[in-house]
């Protein structure tokens, strides 16, 4: 691949129209002659930028790459300080894979959920993120989702909607006190990482549904009850529901001060099971 792929280290170097991989290291995007640089590249298949200390990439070079390249397949933006994604983001059809951790962004265009061959979103430590796009349930090949919010709650028909997830981490949400209710309906979830939800009360009584569901870990969450009752109207909310519950591979528990026991029958767990 040694002609379509480029590590840029530097706003002067030659390249050419083959190239289909663009990473950046250590590029001041502030300093770079768009038009110039835009116009020497072919159809890119994926960015990944990694930001020099202090410096992220320009907002006009993120949004003229997104217009640019409408073949893109991977984007990682991750610490890059910006707080604004382009609405032109949705244009993207073809992408599979989107990283913008570690951001300033506080509101996701809902042109996003158009996206729908994404397969990875990442919007872990968005601390400033205040909430999902409405229509986020129309991403559906979604597989992998990540996120930290500012919601004190996640409503139904939005993450509970995503029937492709097969991972899910829910990180350093801060003022999340309840997770969406209708999480029993992620059939082919298998992974479900939940870590540093200081405000975290219960969770969702349909989490004993998810007969795919292999990992999960509960991590430094001081309020919550594993007590899959409280906060909800019980079991008589997914009669619906005729799928097996959980067997779990591994359970891992850490720092969860409230707990004192697990309830009865809480999980079938087949191999592992570790607290903390």
């Amino acid at each position: 691949m040694k002609n379509e792929c480029l590590i840029l280290n530097s706003g002067d170097q030659c390249f050419t129209k083959t190239i289909r991989h663009l990473s950046l290291i250590d590029v001041d995007t502030h300093k770079i002659n768009l038009p110039s640089f835009l116009s020497n590249l072919g159809q890119l298949r994926s960015i990944n930028s990694f930001p020099i200390e202090g410096k992220g990439a320009s907002q006009e070079f993120i949004e003229s790459c997104i217009s640019r390249f409408k073949f893109l397949r991977v984007i990682r933006l991750d610490k890059l300080g910006i707080d604004v994604l382009p609405k032109r983001i949705g244009d993207l059809r073809h992408l599979r894979y989107l990283d913008i951790s570690i951001n300033k962004i506080r509101k996701l265009p809902n042109s996003i959920c158009k996206l729908q061959h994404l397969q990875t979103l990442s919007l872990l430590h968005c601390e400033e993120l205040e909430g999902l796009p409405k229509d986020i349930r129309y991403l559906i090949n979604l597989q992998i989702f990540v996120v930290t919010t500012k919601q004190r709650f996640m409503s139904k028909n939005g993450v509970g909607c995503l029937k492709s997830l097969r991972f899910l981490g829910i990180y350093g949400c801060t003022n999340l006190e309840y997770l969406f209710e209708d999480i029993g309906y992620l059939k082919a979830l298998r992974s479900l990482y939940i870590g540093n939800c200081p405000s975290l009360i219960s969770l969702p009584y349909g989490i004993k549904y998810l007969n795919s569901l292999e990992n999960l870990i509960v991590d430094d969450c001081e309020k919550l009850n594993l007590d899959l009752s409280v906060g909800t109207e019980g079991e008589d909310n997914h009669q619906d529901l005729n799928i097996p519950r959980a067997h779990l591979r591994v359970l891992f528990i850490k720092k969860l001060p409230q707990l004192e026991e697990l309830p009865h029958g809480f999980f079938k767990v087949q191999q592992t099971l570790c607290r903390v």
